[in-house]
Formats: structure tokens, C-alpha cells, sequence
């Protein structure tokens, strides 16, 4: 069972036949995410990728995409998800075709536990794995010096709490144990207040 912190960075790519790229939309750093998409299909060359995001974010990402030579037959876009558990459960339909294939899935490194137990929870495919993008420029070794990225993370493990009651995700109790995850929001918690009481 792995510790919480190993659940954000242990990322290796574990399936290496994908079909399919699906990449949750952002507002912000398209340039950086777009840079990503195409590092990784010219590695893998994927048949589809499927942009989710709402409000042009799809869009925009595909548009740069295009301007980076990525082929438009590639580009499936999916532009109604408003959040993480609709950018799965909408683009869900629209991989039927590849449902016994392998997958990736990429998306911000600090809500990756919140993607990989959504994916985990409303998918019926076990082969997927998942491409973090890294926008605070941590490892396992150096994020607790990056204030903004504890505040992201410490967010996203509340978060899990909350949409696991509602059903949105799969028992995160099942990959890493509670007692790491207490430990880990603590540790977490006192970061944070030994931050404040620095800048008061």
C-alpha cells in the first residue's frame, strides 16, 4: 500500500501501447500543457488525443496544437466537462472505440490522486496510465520548499476526502493507507502554519 506522498509522484509510465491520450483541460499554462502532448506523441503516436475542458479551454489547447503540427483527424475535443469527474465521465463515450486498449491520462501533477481515483472509480479499463504536468517544478525531495504547490496539494487531499463521501471517486483507503494520509496532511498542515507565522 503506498504512502500518500508516493501516490502524487509515483508516476512511471506503466503501459507503453497507447491508443489514446486523454488530456484534462486548463485555463492557464497551454502553452506549457501543449508542449507536453506533443513530447509525448511523438513518443507514442497516439491514434486519438481527447481534450476535455470547458469554456474554450479545449479549444485553445487544440488550436495550439495545430499550430505545433499536431494533425487536426487526431484532435477529438469534448468542451461541456466542467470539472474533473465530467472531464472523465464525458469523454468516456467518446473512447468507446478503444475500451480494451491502453490509455494515458495527463493532467496537473498536484490533482493527479483526484484524477488517477476518478479514472479508477468511472472507467472500465485497467490499462491506463498517467502523465503528470509539473507547473511548480518539484520531485518528492524539494515540494515541501514550494509554498504554493503545498497549498495546491494540501487542497486536493481535502478535496479526495470530500468527493470520496459523495461517491465521485474510488475509496482512496484502498492505495494508500489512512494513517499515512493523516500523517501526510499534518505534516502538510504545519507547513503551512509555520509559512504564515514566517510572513506575519
Amino acid at each position: 500500500m503506498l504512502k500518500a506522498i508516493d501516490f502524487i509522484f509515483d508516476n512511471n509510465i506503466e503501459y507503453k501501447k497507447p491508443s489514446i491520450l486523454l488530456v484534462l483541460g486548463t485555463a492557464h499554462s497551454v502553452d506549457y500543457f501543449s508542449e507536453k502532448i506533443v513530447k509525448y506523441n511523438q513518443i507514442y503516436n497516439y491514434k486519438k488525443i481527447i481534450i476535455s475542458g470547458y469554456n474554450g479551454e479545449a479549444e485553445n489547447i487544440a488550436l495550439n496544437l495545430r499550430k505545433r503540427g499536431v494533425s487536426p483527424s487526431k484532435l477529438i475535443l469534448e468542451s461541456e466537462a466542467k470539472n474533473t469527474l465530467e472531464n472523465i465521465i464525458f469523454s468516456t463515450p467518446l473512447l468507446e472505440n478503444y475500451k480494451d486498449e491502453e490509455w494515458h491520462v495527463m493532467g496537473k501533477l498536484y490533482a493527479l490522486p483526484r484524477i488517477k481515483l476518478t479514472v479508477l472509480k468511472h472507467c472500465n479499463n485497467d490499462k491506463v496510465s498517467f502523465i503528470p504536468v509539473d507547473l511548480h517544478n518539484v520531485n518528492k525531495d524539494n515540494w515541501i520548499e514550494n509554498k504554493k504547490f503545498v497549498e495546491k496539494i494540501a487542497n486536493e487531499f481535502n478535496k479526495i476526502r470530500i468527493y470520496q463521501k459523495k461517491g465521485d471517486i474510488s475509496d482512496f483507503e484502498k492505495f494508500f493507507d489512512l494513517t499515512s494520509y493523516n500523517t501526510f496532511m499534518n505534516y502538510v498542515k504545519n507547513i503551512e502554519q509555520r509559512s504564515s507565522a514566517y510572513s506575519n
